[in-house]
């Protein structure tokens, strides 16, 4: 019970009213829609990723490759759409991008 009465004091104003709670019921799913039903969801308006992607070194030899990730990077493409097009243009290459850390990070949306 002292945890609840630490609580309570925590709760009380300096005028010595008690502020109010706001309880929150996350068991509550959302109603039924055509497509089922689903609990709710914080929309994502984007990715934000730690670091950038470079070519690997076997990429970076192909010259074709190269240009592609040089255009790709100065349109501001992200890597993903970037990787696509190298697996368009070379489909034997495998994994031709690969993540490094830098000092700031790329938000896209």
């Amino acid at each position: 019970m002292s945890y609840l009465s630490n609580i309570a004091n925590d709760l009380t104003g300096s005028n010595g009213l008690v502020l109010p709670i706001h309880v929150v019921d996350c068991s509550v799913s959302a109603p039924p829609t055509l497509i089922g039903q689903t609990g709710p969801r914080i929309p994502v308006g984007g990715r934000i990723r730690a670091g950038v992607k470079v070519l690997t070194r076997r990429a970076a030899e192909n010259l074709q490759v190269y240009r592609i990730y040089e255009q790709g990077v100065a349109k501001g493409l992200g890597f993903e759409t970037i990787e696509r097009e190298i697996a368009v243009a070379l489909p034997e290459l495998k994994n031709p991008l690969t993540p490094k850390n830098v000092y700031y990070f790329g938000v896209r949306g």
